[in-house]
């Protein structure tokens, strides 16, 4: 999957979950760029896309620098990664398959 088949399916999910959601895209924080913000009732909600040709290379700073600025963290995966992988005890995942995204 690509970035593009991920971000669709992902914000349908913040509408069906959060109902109202601003949402901000590629937002430069610290050393990383956010995919994915959205500010929810009360929270900022950080997403980093990884499409099946990203890798993991740069995901531990991303966190790190996620944690100063959002309150949860997500990283939402195409296909090709495992949906199984545990990311952090504090970075949940969600996962994006048919064009669909779910925990």
């Amino acid at each position: 999957m690509l970035d593009k088949d991920i971000r669709e399916p992902l914000f349908d999910y913040l509408d069906a979950r959060y109902g109202k959601v601003r949402v901000i895209e590629e937002k430069e924080i610290h050393r990383s760029r956010a995919d994915v913000l959205a500010i929810v009732d009360g929270a900022i909600i950080g997403f980093e896309i990884k499409s099946d040709s990203d890798s993991y290379a740069r995901l531990k700073t991303q966190v790190k620098d996620y944690d100063k600025f959002c309150d949860k963290c997500y990283v939402v995966v195409g296909e090709s990664h495992s949906c199984g992988r545990a990311y952090s005890r504090v970075l949940g995942h969600h996962c994006c398959e048919s064009g669909k995204c779910d925990r």
